[in-house]
């Protein structure tokens, strides 16, 4: 799986799924910094954009997740050069860098995701649900 981006400044980015492995460990990072943070699923509203935010905040700033990022980038381009911390030292690139990093995240963890993000979908109903009969 593959995905082609062009962005508005002119460049172009190939971000390609990286091992399963690297696709693991990365998962395994998010999850590690969203409980080390304190950020719980059953304590995310999906109607409340501060909570989104601060998981989205918590895995962002997280060290061992931005290198787990970056390994599974190996495999993807920027202007047909790989993706390294180093090509974001160009201001241009850096532009773009969110937009990269959102796609590698798609494509590296929907698999593990569509399953889950199907029964968690019920259960984020059922819970809307009871919460209206109270």
């Amino acid at each position: 799986m593959s995905k082609e981006l062009k962005f508005d400044n002119g460049d172009e980015a190939v971000i390609n799924i990286a091992s399963f492995s690297n696709s693991l460990s990365l998962k395994n990072a998010i999850s590690k910094s969203l409980l080390a943070q304190g950020v719980k699923l059953a304590n995310i509203d999906i109607n409340n954009v501060d909570s989104l935010l601060d998981a989205i905040l918590a895995a962002d700033s997280d060290e061992a997740v931005n290198k787990a990022i970056f390994t599974c980038l190996a495999k993807s381009t920027y202007n047909k050069e790989k993706i390294t911390f180093d090509i974001f030292e160009d201001e241009k690139a850096r532009e773009n860098y969110y937009e990269i990093v959102i796609e590698c995240l798609k494509i590296n963890l929907s698999p593990f995701l569509k399953p889950l993000i199907s029964k968690l979908k019920a259960f984020f109903q059922n819970r809307v649900e009871n919460q209206k009969l109270k």
